[in-house]
């Protein structure tokens, strides 16, 4: 199956193959009792994949009727650059990347007194060589960003995890004499649109603030990180460079809603550590060990220094 969009800036190409589809217990209307069974598979061509590249794969398999459906599914090596059209619409860096995954999606319809119910729960998800890079520059890189014990509750908005590792994350921090972070740079401009972007609907700004989502993850670990520190805004220019970056960080909560306020802002265990080098200087090492709290702000714990440049 080949996929055309041409309604973006740059047309979204994506060509399916080995599509397979298995069902059984067709049959309209849907029974309750006796839901449809299927299972199957696909796979993608990338376009300029090289030929010995891993082909990505999708599988799935579950059963569904007009009321109900649960899936599950597995994702190998799909690449994160098949999105790269739509994601080009808000980001002028390119994003490339794996992704394998475990999935399961439950989805239950609304009923009399009842929301609808959309939960997917992931035991494993791994992401590898994520890279976003503009031409050849690599502005944020990531080795492997694994993902353990996910659920996830779209309608409620929540997000939760057992654990999540970031391995060799890199990333060129920098703020030029314009006074322009990095970031601001790499999002398309919106004044390109706003000559053609139709008036928002009646109701769009309270939509805009609508609660956001809540994100507990019980252990967050960071292995190997380098970071690379510019500071042009000021009368004097500031450069740094951290390497051997290391974290780990206990029940972490990200949630506004006043029902969590008092778990939001338990102190969260952290330990971190990190060698920081500038001008001519040996590189120093920072330890940290302690808890730290994010509502209100506030670190508490033992810090050492070892040859830290000032």
């Amino acid at each position: 199956m080949n996929w055309l969009d041409e309604t973006l800036p740059s047309p979204a190409q994506i060509r399916l193959t080995g599509l397979a589809l298995d069902a059984s217990a067709i049959a309209l209307p849907f029974t309750a009792t006796a839901p449809l069974q299927f299972k199957g598979s696909l796979g993608l061509e990338p376009a300029g994949a090289p030929v010995s590249a891993t082909p990505a794969l999708l599988t799935f398999t579950g059963s569904a009727t007009d009321q109900a459906a649960q899936v599950s599914a597995t994702a190998s090596a799909w690449p994160l650059s098949m999105a790269a059209s739509y994601v080009g619409q808000f980001l002028l860096p390119a994003l490339n990347g794996q992704l394998d995954a475990q999935l399961a999606v439950n989805w239950q319809a609304a009923s009399a007194g009842k929301a609808q119910e959309l939960q997917i729960t992931a035991p494993q998800i791994a992401l590898r060589d994520v890279l976003l890079a503009q031409g050849k520059t690599s502005l944020v890189s990531v080795k492997r960003v694994d993902v353990a014990g996910v659920e996830v509750d779209l309608p409620g908005q929540t997000f939760k995890a057992a654990k999540m590792q970031l391995t060799q994350p890199k990333a060129q921090v920098d703020r030029g004499a314009d006074k322009r972070w990095m970031y601001e740079r790499w999002m398309v401009s919106q004044g390109l649109t706003t000559a053609s972007a139709p008036m928002p609907p009646p109701g769009a700004a309270s939509q805009a603030k609508a609660a956001p989502w809540a994100v507990a993850i019980n252990d967050v670990q960071l292995d190997g990180g380098a970071l690379s520190f510019s500071d042009k805004a000021g009368a004097k220019p500031v450069a740094f460079e951290v390497t051997a970056l290391k974290a780990q960080l206990g029940g972490l909560v990200l949630d506004d809603r006043p029902s969590a306020k008092a778990q939001a802002s338990q102190p969260m265990p952290l330990s971190a550590s990190l060698r920081l080098a500038t001008g001519r200087f040996e590189p120093g090492k920072l330890d940290f060990k302690g808890s730290l709290g994010l509502a209100p702000l506030q670190a508490q714990g033992g810090l050492v220094f070892d040859r830290l440049p000032v």
